[in-house]
């Protein structure tokens, strides 16, 4: 049993590595199930096997690629505050350049399949959850539309964007991200509540002084 269970894994890592390979060759447009299954040595039909629909295959395929950057060493640490999101950019850039074959695959994948993968999702939502947290971004701005900015810098795609379609180094591309999504999350924080406290304070007096009767104006 053990070892048709081990079997079968190394059938789906093959599958998923020749789905990187044949994404390399096309750029993502016009791949066949039937390059994928000739690439990784089996029929057509064991591909369906393991993964029935394209979406199936988009949800594996990004938790394949989180695995082997796993096994290497990379973890994404666990977002704990929005300011916690700004570090993880250059370490994330960092292990996207070092898979760079599986990452651009992942995001050409996602683009054709026109959904983000269910582990992409996962993150997006407790992404969110801190900066709907720490943040009250100015209007019309939404926590949503906050979180969607900054996860477009802490994610493939940014890191695709930059480097391929904008021409950047690797290093730019990390200042730039991690430039971008600070600025944004700073400028939509929510004070502490001294800091509240304080621009309260300041308000109130502000405006007993604007409501003052001048003098001989009576």
């Amino acid at each position: 049993m053990k070892s048709e269970l081990n079997r079968r894994d190394r059938t789906r890592r093959a599958i998923l590595d020749a789905l990187a390979a044949v994404i390399a060759e096309t750029g993502g447009l016009g791949f066949s199930v039937q390059q994928i299954a000739e690439r990784a040595g089996v029929t057509h039909r064991t591909v369906y096997n393991h993964f029935p629909t394209r979406d199936a295959l988009n949800d594996a395929f990004a938790e394949h690629v989180e695995d082997v950057m796993a096994r290497d060493g990379f973890r994404e640490p666990h977002a704990t505050s929005s300011a916690s999101l700004v570090p993880m950019i250059s370490d994330a850039y960092a292990a996207f350049q070092s898979y760079e074959v599986l990452s651009r695959a992942y995001v050409m994948l996602m683009l054709a399949s026109r959904r983000p993968a269910g582990v992409a999702r996962r993150r997006t939502s407790a992404f969110e959850a801190v900066i709907a947290r720490d943040t009250s971004p100015p209007a019309p701005l939404t926590s949503r539309g906050l979180t969607a900015a900054v996860r477009m810098f802490l994610s493939t795609t940014g890191w695709h964007i930059l480097t391929e379609q904008m021409g950047l180094s690797p290093a730019e591309a990390a200042t730039t991200a991690t430039w971008a999504a600070q600025t944004m999350l700073a400028a939509a924080s929510r004070p502490t509540p001294a800091v509240a406290r304080e621009t309260q304070n300041n308000r109130k007096t502000k405006n007993t002084r604007k409501t003052k009767t001048p003098r001989g104006s009576r």
